[in-house]
């Protein structure tokens, strides 16, 4: 019997998998590990739009290319209430954020701006729960290059970032005083400064007299040694870590 044949030549599995075989736009498909997935197919892969719940909660909505978030998607976390919560919108490349997006954190931490493999880098601003705000370069997750940092009591910093840290030349303004403090920044140490008003009638506070001949090329001097400190034992790190 020729069809006896046939039938027997096509085995359990194979029968098996092309009854699963995905291609196109299907409904819902539920996965071993308890994941949900919508959207289209090619290939028995995930490709183009789509929609998928993890087993703890979370929904992406978006673009998929070869499996992997790729595109523009949405991130939401689902509460107990039902209700969902933003966890990130904006663009996603292999599986991680990358390029232009707004996400927010457990703790309530939003950042606006850029991303590179799944970390904050290049451009971007952050609101802390704290209250205070950054708006400047990004490397790592971290501040890095130059930004401007608002603490929660009104200070500020412009000036440079290190891993986070004030690192380089900056200008540190007090709220309360009125004054400006501009000098150079050692990982979060002022190592040089000189401290002005920010205007006459800023501050009723005086300040002794000077007595130095020169002030301004004596701090100036000042700060290219603390500088010249800082790039030393920066070039000694990367040595001893290559």
């Amino acid at each position: 019997m020729p069809f006896l044949k046939k039938f027997k030549a096509c085995p359990e599995w194979k029968r098996k998998e092309q009854i699963t075989y995905k291609s196109g736009s299907r409904h819902t498909v539920y996965f071993l590990n308890g994941d949900r997935h919508v959207g289209d197919w090619l290939n028995n892969r995930k490709e183009g739009k789509g929609a998928e719940l993890t087993r703890n909660g979370y929904l992406y909505e978006g673009d998929f290319s070869d499996e992997l978030r790729h595109g523009h998607g949405v991130l939401s976390k689902q509460m107990e209430d039902g209700s969902l919560r933003l966890v990130y919108s904006g663009e996603w490349q292999r599986g991680k954020r990358h390029g232009w997006g707004i996400g927010r954190g457990a703790d309530g931490t939003w950042y606006e701006g850029c991303w590179q493999a799944g970390r904050r880098a290049g451009e971007g601003r952050v609101w802390l729960p704290d209250g205070a705000f950054y708006h400047g370069e990004w490397m790592d997750d971290k501040f890095h290059g130059h930004g401007i940092l608002v603490q929660p009591n009104g200070n500020c910093f412009d000036g440079e970032f290190h891993g986070g840290l004030k690192h380089g030349r900056g200008c540190y303004y007090h709220k309360d005083s009125g004054h400006v403090q501009e000098g150079v920044w050692d990982e979060d140490v002022c190592v040089s400064s000189t401290m002005q008003p920010s205007s006459p009638a800023a501050s009723t506070k005086t300040l002794p007299p000077n007595e130095l001949l020169n002030p301004d090329a004596v701090a100036e001097e000042s700060q290219k040694g603390a500088l010249q400190k800082i790039r030393s034992k920066s070039a000694q790190n990367n040595g001893s870590t290559t």
